[in-house]
């Protein structure tokens, strides 16, 4: 083969990308796992640890309240909307969301946030942010 650099960057990308989209093979569950499939149950010290995550790294963006009023990135998502978010609203996809970053200005904080633990907690605090239904 001519290019074995390329052909490397394509198995990569097959690979990422079953990953991402959740192939039972890859051992990753699908969008939409329950809460249940977290590893981090959501308690009140996960969700102070992801709300101490937040103000560290996501307020310059989503702002303090998670309302995206900030001027910085004019399409980063409202967290307190899930109906809204751009990549999905399961637990599995806020995961992702975070790790790998979406979109365009989404960028992914793996680097920043290195136990994936943390990432956890930070979606237990997301969650926080949601508006209750009636009748809960």
């Amino acid at each position: 083969m001519k290019y074995p650099h390329a052909a490397v960057c394509l198995l990569m990308s097959l690979i990422v990308t079953s990953v991402a989209a959740g192939d039972p093979a890859a051992g990753v569950p699908t969008a939409g796992t329950p809460a249940a499939g977290a590893p981090v149950a959501s308690s009140p010290e996960s969700i102070a640890r992801g709300k101490s995550l937040y103000l560290q790294h996501c307020t310059s963006c989503h702002g303090k309240d998670g309302r995206s009023l900030v001027d910085v990135i004019s399409d980063a998502t409202d967290l307190t909307d899930p109906e809204a978010y751009y990549s999905g609203s399961s637990d599995r996809e806020i995961f992702t969301s975070i790790r790998d970053g979406a979109g365009v200005s989404m960028p992914p904080f793996s680097f920043q946030i290195k136990d994936e633990k943390d990432i956890w907690n930070l979606v237990n605090f997301i969650h926080s942010l949601w508006p209750v239904a009636e009748g809960e």
